[in-house]
Parts: structure tokens; sequence; C-alpha cells
């Protein structure tokens, strides 16, 4: 039912007569909220925030507030290169194609901090 129907009652898009009457706004609310389409949008919501809310803080403790971006966007390219070798848009292939170029970034990543951190070292003593 648009909403102009909920706002003025009518089917016919003008003010002069009340044809049907007006739906309770708390009826309409409740059936909104106790929906199954939006509890379980709202309890997944709220797992992921309360999830990454803990690890986010743990991680920004560590020193390491960047590398969930860096392994996040490493995984892209996994899933392009696991669905184009594949073949096929299968769940396991691309999970699998992800957490390997996720964890090859993750592992890298020291690395390559080390390098960046001597070379800004070298030019800062220059």
């Amino acid at each position: 039912m648009p909403i102009w129907v909920w706002l003025t009652g009518s089917r016919t898009r003008c003010w002069r007569t009340q044809t049907e009457p007006v739906p309770d706004l708390g009826e309409f609310v409740g059936q909104f909220l106790l929906g199954h389409t939006f509890r379980t949008v709202a309890a997944g919501a709220a797992a992921m925030g309360l999830i990454s809310g803990v690890i986010g803080s743990f991680a920004v403790a560590r020193g390491q507030s960047l590398m969930g971006d860096a392994v996040s966007h490493a995984t892209l390219p996994g899933v392009v290169l696991a669905a184009m070798l594949i073949g096929v848009r299968e769940p396991w292939a691309l999970i699998a194609g992800a957490s390997v170029t996720g964890k090859s970034s993750a592992a890298s990543s020291p690395s390559v901090a080390s390098v960046l951190a001597t070379d800004n070292r070298a030019a800062k003593a220059t």
C-alpha cells in the first residue's frame, strides 16, 4: 500500500473524503519491528558490530589498526582469481582464494613495513 494511502486514508490521492479508515501507525510499526526480515538483519548487524568492535580495539591497542584494511583489500584479487580459475562461483572456491591472498598479505605486511620504515629513516637522515 503506498505511503499516501497510509497518510490520507484514501486511495484517490485527494484530501476531500476518507473512503477507508486510516490504519493504526502503531500496528504498522509493530508489524515492521516484529517481522522476520527485520529481526534477522538486526541480529546480524548487532553481532557484526560487537565482533568488529572487539577485534578493532585489540588491533588499535597492538598498533595494527590498518592491518584489517590491508587484508580486506587483499582478499578481493583472490576472489577474482578463484572465480576466473575455477570458472564457477562456488562459495568454497571464493573463500579459498580470498584466504590465500589474505594470508599472504598478512604474512608479508611486517616485512613490507620494516622496509618502508628503513626507507623513511634513511630519507629523514639526509
